[in-house]
């Protein structure tokens, strides 16, 4: 596999960073007063989270100090519980797949269902977490950015690495463990910010840069899908970076986000797929962009597409008796 270790830590950054720290603080403020109980309820919450994550803590593997244990995170956050989609399941199996003997955390909200999740859930550490409406002062409006949080907090206590469950992993992570906290670059499309992308990223227990960017998180300030939407997620990172690149090991787009959104469908699905090589750890499949696509994976797709996409799942799924 390639180096994809020699990223530069100037990345392509957001301007303007005063204001998106500054503006948000005062907003936060104002409406603190009115929610007082909520905000209350919420701390008392996140300190229950942390207590139940530093418990698991101690009844998981180690790792030397400042380098990443093996283990997985996922995170499926819903207001009720959902069936499991299949794509989901083969990012979770290609991971453990690619990482044989990892402990592999699944964090939710409620319990999914479905034969998906029935047929998967033995083999992970299931974690209860709960639905934060602020962290701070700052409220938390989407199950995103709630989201942003809880694989925060999970890598603070735990370690590990984290992957949303639009990902197929196709290497092992075994090389990056050395670090003490690993991104990759979100490249840029013309005429917008790239930044560093939290989908897929690697942690050491209680690492420095964890810590630092959950911090930042008291000026966190979006509603939604906001022009502020991936400014924690992806522009805070690269901005911390930049600070303190001592703390963080930044990988090209190759190793995670490449091909961007834009590319993904052709690149992954096409069903006649280029020959070029892709020395991805693992790609991020930007399911915001495909759901109709990733609502179509299966084991018969896996088993019968030329896609990309089949063939990196294929030698998985076979070996989880899926095909």
């Amino acid at each position: 596999m390639q180096n994809l270790e020699t990223a530069s830590p100037l990345l392509y950054l957001p301007i303007g960073g005063m204001v998106h720290r500054l503006l948000p603080r005062l907003l936060n403020r104002l409406s603190a007063p009115a929610n007082r109980k909520a905000i209350a309820a919420s701390r008392r919450q996140l300190e229950i989270l942390e207590t139940q994550l530093a418990t698991m803590a101690t009844t998981i593997p180690h790792a030397s100090a400042g380098t990443v244990p093996p283990i997985l995170h996922f995170v499926f956050l819903s207001n009720n519980s959902q069936p499991f989609p299949y794509y989901a399941k083969m990012a979770i199996l290609s991971a453990m797949h690619y990482n044989p003997g990892w402990a592999a955390f699944m964090h939710f909200t409620y319990e999914p269902t479905g034969p998906h999740w029935n047929s998967l859930r033995s083999s992970l550490i299931l974690n209860q977490v709960p639905d934060l409406a602020y962290f701070g002062i700052a409220p938390l409006r989407h199950f995103a950015h709630k989201a942003d949080l809880i694989r925060l907090f999970a890598l603070r206590h735990l370690g590990g690495a984290y992957l949303d469950l639009d990902t197929i992993t196709q290497n092992s992570f075994e090389p990056l463990r050395r670090h003490s906290f690993v991104m990759g670059i979100q490249a840029a499309l013309p005429g917008q910010p790239g930044g560093l992308c939290n989908a897929i990223m690697l942690g050491a227990r209680d690492a420095p840069f964890t810590n630092l960017w959950l911090q930042q998180f008291q000026d966190f300030r979006s509603r939604g899908t906001d022009w502020l939407w991936d400014y924690m997620s992806v522009k805070t990172p690269a901005l911390l970076a930049r600070k303190a690149p001592k703390l963080v090991t930044i990988l090209k787009p190759e190793a995670f986000f490449d091909p961007l959104w834009d590319r993904i469908d052709d690149v992954l699905f096409n069903e006649r797929p280029a020959a070029a090589s892709h020395p991805n750890f693992a790609f991020h499949l930007w399911g915001n962009t495909i759901r109709a696509r990733l609502a179509q994976i299966s084991p018969a797709y896996i088993k019968t597409s030329n896609s990309l996409y089949a063939q990196i799942a294929r030698p998985v799924a076979k070996a989880f008796g899926e095909i």
